[in-house]
């Protein structure tokens, strides 16, 4: 077994421990992508270094623009999985979606065997868990994250990641519009394909829709670095179930 084999021997059977989830190294990620399937951009941060990804051909003129890659998804995810398994990182996101998304994006076994050891952290779980421990509170005391919501929106927004920073000192800005985030990208596109990727061409309100967009999933990433490193220093064990295989098939 070579020094990387056994790295990767120790890291997956260490990992959902107390002494494993004090050495966890975290890759975030938050694709922006609809119900349909459709893929947008990812947002990432590993090692301190923040990076954007445009995953759709239909906004090559925004990626130009903005100066940022424009992959395939699959080429993406690839490059990231094996990026993972070089350097033993834990994915770390927000609710289980992109757990979700990653297995339907590589859903045959023979892609996944070479992948089986990666493990996902769900930071809304841990959370939750760090909220009923150490923040109950203060989290109670809390306003309505949008006023003037309705009951549905109100409760479904209770634990986004928005309304969770406001337990820190990182907080969104007041043009994060959640739920918005598909719509700006849809109006990008269109008018993109319209001006025939254009950047340039595009009108002020279009082109604050892409920069809001981006925006928005940058503070996403960031905050969730934020959020993970104040619960790992607070109490690690709020981690312990909520780390599971990224692909669910034993090795």
């Amino acid at each position: 077994m070579d020094d990387n084999a056994f790295r990767r021997y120790i890291f997956d059977r260490e990992i959902d421990k107390p002494r494993g989830i004090l050495l966890l190294k975290p890759f975030f990620l938050d694709f922006e992508n609809n119900k349909a399937g459709e893929f947008y951009l990812a947002g990432f941060e590993s090692d301190g270094v923040f990076e954007q990804r445009v995953l759709n051909a239909n906004l090559e003129g925004l990626a130009r623009f903005k100066n940022l890659k424009n992959e395939e998804p699959n080429v993406f995810l690839n490059k990231v999985l094996r990026r993972m398994t070089d350097e033993q990182f834990v994915l770390v996101a927000y609710s289980t979606a992109e757990l979700s998304v990653i297995n339907s994006m590589l859903a045959a076994k023979a892609e996944r065997r070479q992948f089986t050891h990666l493990r996902y952290l769900n930071l809304l779980s841990a959370a939750k868990r760090w909220i009923r421990k150490h923040k109950k509170n203060d989290f109670e005391a809390l306003a309505p994250f949008r006023i003037g919501a309705d009951d549905y929106t109100q409760k479904r927004q209770r634990y986004s990641l928005a309304s969770v920073m406001r337990l820190t000192n990182f907080q969104a800005e007041k043009d994060y519009a959640p739920g918005k985030t598909t719509s700006r990208f849809n109006a990008v596109i269109s008018a993109l394909k319209l001006k025939e990727q254009n950047f340039d061409a595009l009108t002020a309100v279009q082109k604050a829709k892409a920069t809001k967009a981006l925006k928005h999933n940058e503070f996403d990433v960031k905050a969730m670095k934020v959020l993970f490193n104040l619960i790992k220093e607070q109490d690690a064990s709020c981690f312990q179930k909520s780390i599971v295989k990224l692909f669910g098939e034993s090795e």
